[in-house]
Order: structure tokens, then sequence, then C-alpha cells
């Protein structure tokens, strides 16, 4: 992944957090390919479900004409500047 390390040492345990209206469907930076697990309709937007490597990753995407099916693959993408890593043992205390 292309994304800002900040303040995480190599080969340290990190958590990649990514907002889901970040998110986005198809080809573009960072692909993330998976499964879909669950669909929601939520208005303006749908909330796709997708397991990408035994990961459930959320993604809020503008309202689809035709939504992916459970079970269809997908590619999700992001951008570098809209990832964060947060280092193991980080708490928001």
């Amino acid at each position: 992944f292309e994304v800002d390390t900040g303040e995480v040492a190599a080969g340290a345990t990190a958590t990649l957090c990514v907002r889901p209206h970040l998110v986005g469907l198809g080809d573009g930076p960072n692909p993330l390919r998976g499964t879909v697990s669950e669909v929601q309709w939520r208005g303006a937007t749908h909330r796709l479900y997708v397991d990408v490597g035994g990961e459930r990753v959320k993604a809020d995407v503008r309202e689809l004409r035709t939504p992916p099916g459970i079970g269809d693959s997908v590619t999700l993408h992001f951008a570098p500047e809209d990832a964060v890593l947060l280092s193991a043992g980080v708490t928001d205390g």
C-alpha cells in the first residue's frame, strides 16, 4: 500500500484505518480485492461489507443502480492521504 507510515516503525504491528465514505468501488490506488458479504441500502448510499484477506472492510459508496450481490468479487480502493496507520498499543486515553 501507499500510505504515510508516520511514526510507525518498519516491521511493527499496525492497524490501517480508512473511513468508509473514503473507500471507493472499482479500480484506483491501493486496490483491495474481496468478496461482498453484505449490502445495505442507505438512501443516497450503499454500504458494502467486503471480505478482504480475512478482514471485513466497510465501504459507503454512492447509491448504485445495480449494486453487487452477496458473493460477488469486487475491487475497493482508497487514496494514500485518506489512510491512517495506528501502531499497536495506541489507546484513546
